[in-house]
Order: C-alpha cells, then structure tokens, then sequence
C-alpha cells in the first residue's frame, strides 16, 4: 500500500486515492523485532490512522507493539494529551509544553520495567510540528502567533532538554552504552522561515526539493559509532532503517515483500560508501489535486507561514549519485540538477544533460508504473 499525504478523514483520504490507516498487514520493525525476542513500545505521534472519524483503524498490537502511548492521530490516544478530539486544547491534563518532559518520563518508565531485555522504541514527540505552544503565555494567543520563529525556538530549546533527560536516563539505568539511538524527522520543515531551517535549500514540507527530502540523520551508539564523525557524503534514507537495523539485530526480514531500502550498516559505524539504489519520491499526483497542500499556497494551511513559489516542485523525484530528477506525473516540468555542484537546487541543467535526464526519467516513470493500484476497502 502507499501513503501520498498524511492520514486526515476518510473523506480527505478518499480524495487522493489513500486507505484510511496503516494495513496490518505491512511489514513493520516493531513485529519483526517482537518475534525474535524484542519487547517493543510506541511512544509519540503516529499519525497513520486514526482519530478524526476514523475510529475503526487497527490497534497498535496489531502492529507489533506490545505497549503504546499514542498522541490524537493514533488509534488509542493518550486521554491526558487528547481531552478534545484535535492535536492539543488546553483542557489536556498534560500541557503542550510538558508533552515531552511525559513522553521522556514514559519511555524511561518503559525501559526500568524491561531492563535486562532486549528493547525496541519509537520515540516520536511532536511538539516540534506545529502549533509551537510553549509555555502559558503562548496558549492564551493560540492558534494566532503560534507559527513564529520565537515560540519556535522557545519549543526547541525544551525539546532539546528533554532528550538529554532522556540520554541521562539511560545511563541512570546502566543502558546507555547499550543503546543505539536514531535522531531524524520524516519531512522538511514548515515553515522555513526563509530557509533558515533548510541551510539555504530551496524547497520545505510538501516540496520535493532538497529543503523537502533532505533531512538530519544522527546515530549514536558508544564503542560502535564514532563521537562526533560527520559524514557528507554517503547518502541515507529512512527506508534504509529497517534493513540495518534488522543487520544490526542479525534477524531475518521480512518474506514476500520488496523493500525499497538498503542495509547500510557501514554508513552507520563510520565508514562511508555509495548508494547502489536510487531514492524516489511521490507527491501529488493521486485523486483529487486540490487535496494537496503546497508549499506556495499553505497560508492557509498555516499562519504565517507562506513560502516562495519556487519551492512548489514537481510531483515525482529521483536521486541517483549526484543527479535529482523531477517531473511532474504527465510528464510536465522536467527538472534535473547537479547536487554537487548546485546542492540548492538554483539552476537546472536538464538541456546540458539531456542523455542523464532521459535515462532518470525513465526510470522513475517505470518505478511510478509499477507501484501497486490502490484497493477500497
């Protein structure tokens, strides 16, 4: 199954040709990581199914977890974090400001009971998606106000401070140097405040420009991962998560499905190499067009937080190397750009490269082509 935008109504969801939630039935970590002997949790935003009016979205059991503390868009939320049924409302007996001081306080809590197991845990808190809620004050003038750079920072620097609870926590509990923690987003950020928070790269959140795809990408494990080793050449992708860490593990994956990731273990440990897989990307093509939120009309979307058109992309993407192909789904709007020389995205070269074009086109068109039909159910 495919997901082209994130889960809202059935009826937004239907609008784009998208199921209502996560099939049971795909592959995830938790359950691979459950039958070879791991106790698993989810802790944070899940955002594939549920709340909203769908209310019939699998649990999280069925995904392999054996214990979970959902947010709103999860299928069991948190009834201290969901007094309305919305992201947050000040009737929530844990505020938007502690939301992550308690997610820490949980995952902890998690890890205390089942020390001496081997442990699996998503750890996705979200107050650093919008509305950025810092403190009393900032509430009393929300939703007005709550997509500035200040509240922001404000919502970052309590974010920061609590994953070093989180860290001082393992090693209260004798589990730090036995741990191996993964820090990533799953998109660009929204707003971009002029790209401060894209380094300057053109594109954010619902673009798949560089400033949309490209994301942080931190690993820490003590004796396995070398301190403070940054590597800017090896390319990664969250599809690569599961394949590695399944290496890592030394389990199986899973049979009867085609995994667009690779085991890159190496990258991993410090040791650079090249990407044998391209990445491609999909946004915007299916169903209804206007169900689509796009970087140049989001005002809406968003207070305040309106970017340039320029960063409204083409809907499908390829990165092979240093190449970056976009073109629209018909074909339309073909973009390709020289990421090492032009990592900003600021000049196509497609007329000077038509023969590297050309072969990326088609192979993302033949990728396109034959990813699996949607099915109602």
């Amino acid at each position: 199954m495919e997901f082209y935008s994130y889960e809202g109504t059935r009826k937004a969801s239907a609008k784009i040709n998208q199921a209502p939630y996560l099939l049971p039935i795909a592959p995830t970590i938790a359950r691979t990581l459950k039958e070879n002997g791991y106790v698993t949790a989810h802790i944070g935003k899940w955002h594939m199914g549920g709340s909203r009016d769908v209310y019939n979205a699998p649990k999280f059991a069925r995904y392999g977890f054996d214990e979970h503390d959902g947010t709103y868009e999860s299928p069991e939320p948190d009834p201290l974090i969901t007094a309305t049924n919305w992201i947050w409302s000040p009737q929530d007996s844990i505020k938007r400001w502690n939301r992550t001081s308690y997610f820490v306080n949980k995952a902890l809590d998690f890890l205390k009971r089942h020390k001496g197991k081997p442990c699996y845990v998503d750890f996705w808190p979200d107050d650093m998606h919008t509305p950025w809620v810092p403190n009393k004050q900032a509430e009393d003038v929300f939703p007005k106000g709550s997509q500035g750079e200040k509240n922001f920072e404000l919502v970052l620097k309590n974010y920061d401070k609590q994953i070093g609870r989180l860290i001082a926590g393992l090693k209260k509990l004798g589990m730090y140097k036995n741990t191996l923690i993964i820090l990533t987003s799953d998109n660009g950020p929204y707003p971009s405040f002029g790209g401060k928070r894209t380094c300057g790269m053109r594109g954010s959140k619902f673009s798949l420009y560089q400033g949309g795809t490209r994301l942080p990408f931190i690993v820490e494990w003590p004796g396995h991962v070398p301190v403070g080793k940054v590597d800017s050449t090896s390319v990664v992708s969250s599809t690569d998560i599961f394949p590695t860490l399944a290496a890592i593990v030394g389990v199986p994956m899973p049979s009867r499905f085609n995994f667009s990731g690779q085991n890159r273990k190496d990258v991993w440990m410090g040791n650079p190499s090249k990407r044998t897989k391209p990445l491609y990307w999909e946004y915007g093509s299916h169903g209804d067009k206007a169900a689509y939120i796009y970087p140049s009309r989001a005002r809406g979307y968003h207070q305040g937080g309106y970017e340039k058109s320029r960063d409204y992309s083409p809907n499908l993407a390829i990165q092979k190397g240093k190449w970056e192909l976009l073109i629209n789904y018909d074909g339309s709007n073909m973009q390709l750009y020289n990421l090492k020389a032009d990592p900003d995205e600021t000049n196509s070269v497609t007329e000077l490269h038509q023969k590297i074009a050309n072969m990326l086109k088609e192979k993302l068109i033949l990728w396109r082509n034959n990813l699996p039909e949607f099915r109602h159910f």
